[in-house]
């Protein structure tokens, strides 16, 4: 597994509490304007902290991760595609608040959202790249155990096992990719599409990869936007599709301001793939 150096060796720590505080005025924006639920006056549900799984942490306890699920309507009237929502956060930080605004931009356009928390490792040196493999991994695993999850549950939430599609910011973006392109070894988690926010693959894809749609800050500094770029160039050159969108001068927390915009080019994406499989 290949994991990208960075030039950039900013304080991890200023960067995980600048994109949680932008995380947290961002959805108070979004609460403020629709309710209880945040979802801009939409009528999006939130069922939240739903657990999918128990694992042990790299100390030794046992703890779950949660969930929360966002949709429309309550209970869904027929299958509806899914969307794995995995938060950024250097794997040592974030939750599955922070992605409140694309949660509910996702429920809007009539997708079933499942926005996970996943194993964090705090204090760990983010440029300790045997360390950051580790947490890519562990971090992977629980998106897999989460796409596993809405299968084995697809019936109870309204959901077409067939359409699951994943999605990410910053660390949450590295894991979307690896969704897509796992590892020698790992298993094929099987989404439909990927649309990482802020992100790079670490593995080589292999032919017949999920297509992406990635997106970059065309002045992100933390992750730079040629990382996202590389990355697409290889899943072409497996023959898969996916197209980078460079938000020309932002920075690396683009993936907050634009969130609404983001969200809403990715969900025309998923739903083109759900037609043309359709069609097929």
């Amino acid at each position: 597994m290949r994991y990208k150096t960075f030039l950039q060796r900013a304080s991890i720590t200023a960067v995980v509490a600048a994109v949680a505080f932008t995380a947290a005025v961002m959805n108070a924006v979004d609460r403020a304007a629709g309710g209880e639920t945040g979802a801009r006056g939409s009528g999006v549900v939130v069922d939240a902290d739903v657990v999918y799984r128990r694992v042990v942490t790299p100390d030794g306890s046992t703890v779950p991760l949660a969930l929360d699920v966002h949709r429309t309507g309550g209970a869904a009237s027929g299958r509806r595609a899914a969307v794995i929502l995995v938060h950024g956060g250097a794997f040592s930080g974030g939750s599955k608040a922070d992605m409140a605004g694309y949660a509910n931009t996702f429920a809007e356009r009539g997708f079933v959202v499942f926005s996970i928390d996943y194993r964090l490792r705090p204090g760990y040196d983010w440029f300790d790249e045997q360390a950051r493999a580790d947490a890519a991994r562990d971090a992977r695993a629980d998106a897999v155990a989460a796409v596993e999850w809405v299968r084995a549950n697809a019936e109870a939430y309204g959901v077409d096992p067939a359409w699951i599609f994943a999605s990410g910011f910053s660390a949450g973006a590295i894991v979307a990719f690896d969704l897509a392109a796992p590892a020698p070894g790992e298993p094929d988690a099987g989404v439909a599409g990927v649309a990482p926010v802020a992100g790079y693959a670490n593995a080589v894809p292999a032919p017949g990869a999920a297509p992406v749609l990635a997106f970059a800050g065309g002045g992100d500094t933390i992750i730079e936007p040629r990382l996202t770029t590389e990355s697409c160039a290889e899943f072409r050159a497996a023959g898969t599709q996916c197209r980078t969108v460079t938000y020309r001068g932002m920075q690396h927390d683009f993936g907050f301001f634009l969130a609404a915009d983001i969200a809403d080019a990715a969900a025309d994406f998923f739903a083109s793939i759900v037609r043309l499989g359709t069609a097929a």
